[in-house]
């Protein structure tokens, strides 16, 4: 763009001037080889940055500052979306952490948005998948196929994915208008792991014989296990807990006292 500079004495006339009319910018550049400078007005062409941002334009004759003056660079309008956040992991039934999509200009700057935009989030996990996203009255989850509104006030804007089921998913954005085309990343989710409970005993001896019990808080039901103790009195178990189902229970071991010194053990258990 060309920028018109007028060149005043201090009752505001016009004056001529010369080649010593040097115009500079904080941001983006002046072409200095096709300044134009008659009739007390210097022309140059400013090439704007590539970077969305304010420019301060300063005129100088000589070594003499005679004016700046600012001027804005705003990205331009809506043209594409990006995920710009590689790839997540997650476990199943988790919410993954936040995933970034932003709308984007020509030059992959955060757009401008004047109007709301719809933007359709879908998943090839078609049976067991979620978004939370912004619905334009609050952030909520909703099913496999949903809609994410999408204003200036929230570009880019965030989204979590969950899904029930583990595997490998693509998770795509589109534009419901069309114009902004779409965008996809892959998103792994990984089976929970094991439940485990870790414990020991005191003094740790190896060779020794836990019995674990787990009790069903809701039926009262009550599990028994026998384990054997690892070096420094250590024992734990996983395969025997991953028998149980979704639940919530109480858990308590024990040493027998007849192998303990004068007839005191102690049994320390964690999760």
């Amino acid at each position: 763009m060309t920028l018109t500079i007028v060149i005043q004495d201090h009752e505001q006339n016009p004056i001529c001037v010369d080649m010593n009319i040097r115009v500079s910018t904080s941001l983006g550049s002046i072409d200095h080889e096709h300044i134009n400078t008659e009739n007390g007005q210097a022309i140059v062409l400013f090439i704007a940055s590539d970077i969305p941002g304010m420019a301060k334009i300063s005129v100088w004759h000589k070594d003499q500052l005679l004016a700046e003056d600012t001027l804005e660079m705003i990205a331009g309008p809506p043209t594409q979306l990006s995920f710009t956040k590689p790839p997540h992991e997650t476990r199943v039934d988790d919410a993954s952490a936040l995933i970034k999509i932003q709308i984007q200009d020509e030059l992959e700057h955060p757009a401008t948005i004047v109007d709301q935009l719809r933007i359709q989030l879908s998943s090839t996990s078609e049976q067991s998948g979620q978004f939370w996203s912004w619905t334009g009255f609050g952030y909520s989850w909703m099913e496999n196929e949903s809609i994410a509104i999408v204003t200036q006030d929230n570009n880019p804007f965030m989204i979590k994915f969950k899904s029930s089921e583990s595997g490998i998913y693509a998770l795509t954005a589109s534009d419901t208008s069309g114009s902004l085309g779409s965008d996809s990343q892959v998103i792994t989710v990984n089976v929970q792991p094991p439940a485990t409970i870790y414990g020991g005993i005191l003094p740790g001896q190896k060779g020794k014989q836990v019995v674990l019990e787990i009790t069903d808080e809701d039926s009262g039901e009550k599990s028994l296990e026998k384990l054997t103790t690892a070096s420094s009195g250590i024992f734990t178990n996983s395969e025997w807990l991953s028998t149980f189902g979704i639940g919530k229970y109480s858990h308590s071991a024990s040493w027998p006292s007849m192998s303990c010194w004068g007839g005191v053990c102690d049994c320390v258990i964690c999760n």
